[in-house]
């Protein structure tokens, strides 16, 4: 090989490396953007061969990425997700929403609930927004900054944790064929365990943009991108980046196709300590539904002008 071949070769290698290794910086990187939206929710543990005991936790309804709307010159910090995530707590009558950023992601979720959220200050004024359009399955949380400094937030804020903000005017509109990333919080993991294993990670997987309209006039299908990528339930409300010049947001997950299936352990279903029923476990298996990410951008504007 000649020299400069060589020279060439392993000049290939090094910039391949390093970026690679910027990459998963950047994964990393993003997790910071990324939330668990949940509630309290009351469990039971055995903790001898005949006492239960009940205790609480914190239990992941869906996911969502912070970035801000403006209040004159104010940031106000906002949690972007999917709009049905946010009906649930209507649905049922939950008075907060409770948030967990990434960096209690090492926290038991028996120890730490997150950050308490009121759905409403008072009868008039409102913490949370739907998109005006219900047909767009996209909603958002207002988080004043006060919320986030709690006893506990306020450690992690002083090690330099405090929370970030998505700039959202940063998104694209990937292309067929092209690598996305999912982010958020699957909520299928604590099943597995049998209420053994107490965390909330937010995780990533990569997933192919496999349709995209083109030309279309159809009202709903023009608003969505289809991905080719397991989802789990968990995942609704998380974005989704493409890597262009830098990590851009592609849009918000909404959906896609489910499948319930039983937990098994030797071949044998895995029963509830106390109901004796089969555990089982919901995913989207194939194709994912995301909402794209000009509706996150029409969201905020809607949400800055209603706070006005």
């Amino acid at each position: 090989m000649k020299p400069h071949s060589l020279i060439l070769l392993i000049s290939f290698f090094l910039t391949k490396t390093n970026f690679c290794l910027a990459q998963k910086n950047d994964f990393e990187e993003l997790r910071k953007y990324v939330v668990a939206i949940g509630v309290i929710d009351t469990d039971s543990m055995k903790v001898s061969s005949t006492k239960w005991i009940k205790y609480k936790k914190f239990k992941s309804i869906g996911s969502g990425l912070i970035t801000y709307v403006k209040y004159d010159t104010v940031i106000i910090k906002t949690i972007v997700t999917a709009g049905h995530v946010l009906k649930y707590f209507h649905d049922n009558n939950i008075d907060s929403f409770h948030v967990r950023l990434s960096w209690a992601d090492s926290i038991r979720t028996i120890d730490y609930f997150g950050i308490s959220v009121p759905r409403f200050i008072n009868k008039k004024v409102v913490t949370y927004f739907h998109h005006s359009d219900p047909t767009i399955d996209l909603a958002c949380i207002l988080i004043p900054n006060n919320f986030f400094f709690d006893k506990i937030v306020t450690q992690y804020v002083n090690e330099g944790h405090n929370p970030v903000i998505f700039p959202y005017n940063s998104m694209t509109v990937p292309e067929t064929g092209d690598q996305v990333w999912i982010y958020g919080y699957p909520g299928h993991i604590e099943a597995n365990f049998q209420n053994e294993f107490h965390y909330c990670i937010t995780t990533f997987k990569n997933g192919t943009v496999t349709w995209k309209s083109k030309g279309l006039t159809n009202s709903v299908l023009d608003k969505i991108i289809l991905v080719e990528s397991n989802a789990t339930f968990g995942n609704s409300g998380g974005p989704v980046f493409a890597l262009k010049s830098k990590y851009e947001l592609v849009g918000i997950l909404i959906g896609g196709y489910s499948e319930i299936s039983n937990l098994k352990s030797n071949d044998k279903d895995v029963l509830d300590s106390l109901s004796k029923k089969p555990l089982y476990t919901e995913f989207r298996s194939g194709v994912s539904i995301v909402l794209k990410g000009e509706y996150v951008k029409q969201l905020l504007s809607e949400v800055s002008e209603k706070i006005k």
